[in-house]
């Protein structure tokens, strides 16, 4: 979560500056050219939006509840609260084209792999195993290392299914060590803590088809950040007549990816 974008904003710009070139050995004063770097810089503007509601009550309301004993004020606010976490939630992972702010699923520039390979109960495991591998390793396998992905989301459907799937042992039959732990274990620029079950990256609909997404990134503001203008704030409580509003709103920039190469999302077709 980045919080450099301050309150009152109406947009940010993201800038991210290319480096090109290669130095050439020295072999007399004579030499030309000499060789020359170059920078070029790329800005994209992002608006920012603000999530919005309200938990209305009466007076009545408010009675009734002191004399059950019940907080109905506080739930209600924490209600207010979940609510506008589940929004944000939602325009991470998915963003909204009408409202011009990119999430995971739908950010331009990041690299969205299709798995060929069908995973089920008939597959072969280590093929399976295989192919989530090389997705992990896709970022620094084709930056020569210069981006590595540390952390993996998986739908937890495919999650489920890999840790109810069995390696093959020796003898080709089913071993104590599952593929979801085989996978964890050979993924070493993996630390334990960066693995994640997503439910929203299940049953994502691409080209007409149902799959299963597994989302590798680096977990750092430069790959992936998620702009946070303003934190969940609550308004003074307003009151007309006998109804009382607590109206509450958070403001948000949407998900910014420069380092984009250290991420990649990757599609898997699952048959349970």
């Amino acid at each position: 979560v980045n919080t450099e974008v301050k309150p009152g904003a109406i947009n940010h710009t993201i800038s991210r500056v290319e480096e090109r070139g290669k130095a050439t050995v020295f072999r007399g004063a004579g030499q030309r050219p000499i060789s020359r770097v170059t920078l070029a810089q790329k800005e994209s503007i992002f608006p920012v939006r603000h999530f919005v509601d309200a938990f209305d009550f009466s007076l009545f309301e408010q009675n009734s509840a002191n004399f059950a004993n019940f907080a109905m004020f506080d739930r209600g606010v924490s209600a207010a609260r979940r609510a506008i976490d589940e929004v944000e939630n939602e325009f991470i992972w998915s963003g909204s084209v009408l409202d011009g702010l990119y999430g995971v699923l739908n950010y331009p520039h990041l690299d969205k792999v299709a798995i060929a390979t069908s995973f089920s109960a008939s597959a072969d495991v280590d093929v399976m195993c295989s192919e989530v591998l090389k997705l992990i390793q896709y970022a620094e396998n084709n930056s020569g290392m210069v981006f590595q992905s540390d952390s993996v989301a998986i739908s937890h459907k495919l999650w489920n299914f890999l840790d109810r799937t069995r390696i093959k042992d020796s003898t080709g039959n089913g071993s104590s060590m599952t593929a979801l732990e085989f996978i964890q274990k050979r993924a070493r620029a993996i630390p334990a803590a960066n693995w994640h079950q997503v439910s929203e990256l299940a049953d994502l609909s691409v080209g007409g088809s149902t799959v299963q997404g597994v989302f590798c990134f680096r977990k750092d503001e430069d790959a992936i950040r998620v702009v946070s203008v303003q934190p969940t704030t609550p308004l003074p409580l307003q009151t007309v007549g006998f109804l009382t509003s607590q109206y509450m709103y958070r403001s948000y920039g949407g998900v910014a990816m420069m380092n984009v190469g250290a991420c990649v999302l990757g599609y898997i077709t699952l048959s349970e």
